[in-house]
């Protein structure tokens, strides 16, 4: 497992900062981009620690953990945002003031939760979705950078292991 922590810490900081920053979080809404992103780029180092060519389940399992390290990162990142943007309240405020009365309504319910709800759910969000988009870039990055084992040397038997 340690020979996984470390590209799964890399990839999990990668996910979490970059999906925490106000205006390049946006680029998640394209299919979790940063969090895929993340995941590659834990298969990218995964293989680069390893002289044998990695599995999918190495991988899978690198990227689930770097998307776990990624949802934390994002959601303490966003919440430190949040206090410095003045909170959920306040940006609530800044939405348009012709919404229609029973939308308007639903936010009034909203403004009413405490911060930490705001974080929770924010938390609990991105530690269900961030693991699977990151095994999922994990496992785009097993096909794009696997490495092929070198041929056996010229008048070599290969003896399979028993199944």
């Amino acid at each position: 497992m340690s020979r996984k922590l470390q590209p799964a810490l890399l990839g999990g900081v990668l996910i979490g900062v970059l999906s925490a920053l106000p205006f390049v979080s946006a680029l998640n809404a394209c299919c979790c981009l940063w969090v895929i992103a993340g995941g590659v780029l834990t298969a990218y180092l995964l293989q680069e620690r390893s002289p044998l060519p990695m599995t999918a389940g190495d991988a899978a399992i690198a990227g689930l953990l770097a998307g776990l390290i990624g949802a934390v990162i994002s959601s303490v990142i966003g919440a430190a945002m949040m206090v410095v943007m003045g909170g959920a309240a306040q940006q609530l405020d800044q939405l348009p003031r012709d919404l229609p009365p029973e939308f308007a309504r639903v936010l009034e319910r909203f403004r009413e939760l405490p911060s930490s709800v705001w974080f929770l759910v924010g938390l609990l969000f991105t530690l269900v979705i961030f693991p699977i988009f990151s095994m999922l870039g994990a496992l785009l990055g097993v096909a794009i950078f696997r490495k092929t084992p070198p041929p056996p040397p010229p008048g070599t038997v290969e003896i399979l292991p028993p199944e």
